[in-house]
């Protein structure tokens, strides 16, 4: 009770937002406007160039940021393509695979022109964006070539080169070397070729304004991107890759290292940048730059320069408001008192829909309205995009399971979308529709899909209802695992009885007025599981041997006159079931015959 009372107390006894900020808001107009104007006349070129330099030091930041976003993504790619030549997963020996694994890779880069793939004894295979064809190349006599593979078979990680010209690509290319290798054996040299003009044009786009200029140095003295250098070709040479400061068109970034530069004040303490102020035609420049050693063989200074004797035109605007300051200076205070009547409400409705907000009410949260003062309205719309996102999200959480297995997105939300890729013994089942392409011609795309539907929804139903989690569709096929993500000690004998049902769902249905068959095969062993695809769009998936084998299993039971096969490794984990030996078998894709089984699909209790 003392407490309630203190706190009613307090309530009873609160000050009106108005009479706080009335007084307040229009005593601190008062000062400021005073000490603006002040300050602003007393020092309006020091103010200037603080200003200006740091414009230039936000414009670095986001050069810097956007250098990372061009050549980063290339690193992790050349990462993902080591590890999984590491794993067996793709081999530069062989063209088809490797072609299309690469051809995902340049779909995933636009930055990257090209990406060859040089193998010991000095044949290539080479990728060029929009080639139809990946061409092979004997580069055995280029002393260049043998000397890259050299340098990479003595490499323990990744790196940058020199960039060159091709005549290829027409331009030059800033480059990313990276060996690889499989059980400790060199396999190859990958190299990724990334557009220099493409780097020159993203830089440009970041340009704060006119007045600011960017510009990547590769070392002191050639330019590797200049808004001069959007264009492919241009200021390059076969013989010249990247123009030199002394031979590149732009007069005032080859006064960037003049031995009469003069330091800046204003970037004392700022450790990360270093900078110089140049009189050059009769006009004062500013560089400001900041030096990376990530992304080359030489450490790139990325900056920018201003024109720095515009503040004499700011100067003599401060002083023509110097007059018009006093006059506002006049009616600060009655501005601000009605400003905090106007501003007063709208805080007040903010507040009230905040709670409705905390208290979870999102549905009948209103949305507020627009108002006059810049701030307040911003406040708005923002607090009104928060309700929204806050609905949409509780939208996509409804939404979510119903395009990822709920095991999967469980562990999603868990781990915060990242699923890392890891081994694990699984249980693999593959089924698809018997006659499917005939039916297909027969029924039409309309019909068919109606139907698949219809029949993916009733065999879906029997898998998770058996633990199993469905990781693709593939036309009429479906992928489904068993013991991952979530671990099952019952998982091979939970994909048989999985089977069974599905077998029988399929016979006691119709599907789009038609009677299906469906051959399913299983196979238990270990798998490699994880996200994969490209940048922002990625898929659960499995791989390994005992995929291929549930799949060919699948496709063994058209000659068998079977509709269900399993491998000897799940017979042997999913003891009771009335099993029918098959003998051994010889599989595509195998050195060594195959022991299957074969269970029956007609109706009865499951061990």
């Amino acid at each position: 009770m003392p407490d309630e009372e203190t706190s009613e107390r307090r309530r009873r006894w609160r000050i009106p937002l108005r009479l706080v900020l009335v007084p307040a808001f229009g005593g601190l107009m008062l000062v400021a406007v005073a000490g603006a104007l002040w300050l602003g006349i007393g020092s309006a070129r020091q103010n200037t160039l603080e200003l200006v330099g740091g414009r230039a030091e936000a414009a670095i930041d986001s050069l810097v940021r956007q250098v990372e976003s061009e050549l980063g993504p290339v690193e992790r790619q050349a990462a993902g393509i080591a590890d999984a030549t590491s794993r067996g997963l793709i081999d530069p020996t062989d063209p088809a695979p490797w072609d299309t694994f690469i051809a995902g890779a340049l779909a995933a880069t636009p930055q990257v022109a090209g990406i060859a793939v040089i193998r010991p004894d000095h044949s290539a295979r080479l990728s060029i964006r929009g080639s139809r064809e990946d061409a092979e190349h004997d580069w055995s006599d280029d002393p260049e070539v043998i000397a890259a593979v050299k340098v990479a078979r003595s490499a323990s990680a990744a790196y940058w080169s020199d960039p060159f010209w091709t005549d290829t690509v027409g331009e030059t290319l800033a480059n990313y070397q990276t060996p690889l290798t499989r059980d400790g054996t060199f396999v190859g040299l990958l190299i990724q070729g990334i557009r220099v003009s493409r780097l020159s044009a993203a830089l440009t786009l970041r340009q704060e304004s006119d007045i600011v200029v960017p510009f990547v140095l590769y070392g002191r003295e050639r330019v590797l991107a200049h808004p001069l250098l959007m264009q492919r070709g241009v200021g390059e040479t076969p013989d010249q890759p990247l123009p030199t400061l002394a031979t590149f068109s732009d007069t005032v970034l080859a006064e960037i290292w003049n031995a009469t530069a003069r330091p800046l004040d204003i970037l004392q303490g700022v450790e990360s940048l270093d900078g110089s102020a140049v009189d050059f035609q009769d006009r004062e420049y500013v560089f400001i730059h900041r030096t990376i050693s990530r992304f080359g063989a030489q450490p790139l200074t990325v900056g920018a320069y201003v024109d720095a004797s515009l503040p004499e035109t700011y100067i003599r605007r401060v002083q023509l408001a110097g007059g018009f300051g006093l006059g506002v200076l006049v009616v600060s205070v009655v501005v601000a008192a009605l400003l905090v009547r106007r501003a007063s409400s709208p805080v007040v409705t903010l507040a009230a829909a905040a709670r409705q907000v905390r208290s979870g009410a999102l549905d009948t949260v209103p949305k507020l309205p627009t108002t006059g003062i810049r701030e307040l309205d911003d406040a708005a719309q923002s607090f009104n995009g928060m309700v929204a996102g806050l609905r949409e999200r509780e939208l996509i959480r409804g939404l979510f399971g119903k395009f990822v297995p709920e095991a999967i997105a469980a562990q999603l939300i868990r781990d915060k979308g990242a699923l890392a890729p890891r081994r694990a013994e699984a249980t693999v089942l593959f089924a698809d529709i018997a006659g499917f392409t005939s039916l297909t011609e027969r029924m039409g795309a309309e019909r068919i899909v109606d139907m698949l539907n219809a029949y993916f929804s009733s065999i879906v139903s029997a898998l998770e209802a058996h633990r199993g989690v469905v990781t693709q569709f593939q036309g009429d096929a479906v992928l489904a695992l068993f013991n991952v993500p979530a671990p099952d000690p019952d998982h091979a004998a939970q994909a048989v009885r999985a089977a069974r049902a599905m077998v029988q769902v399929v016979a006691d249905q119709t599907f789009g007025a038609q009677r299906l068959a469906i051959r399913v095969g299983i196979a238990t062993g270990d798998v490699v599981v994880g996200n994969v695809g490209a940048g922002d769009r990625l898929s659960f998936t499995a791989h390994g041997d005992v995929v291929n084998l549930a799949a060919r299993l699948e496709q063994m039971n058209k000659t068998r006159g079977t509709q269900i096969l399993v491998s000897a490794e799940t017979a042997d984990r999913a003891t009771g079931f009335p099993y029918q030996p098959m003998g051994e078998v010889e599989v595509r894709g195998k050195s060594e015959s195959v022991t299957v089984f074969a269970v029956p699909a007609a109706p009865g209790p499951d061990p």
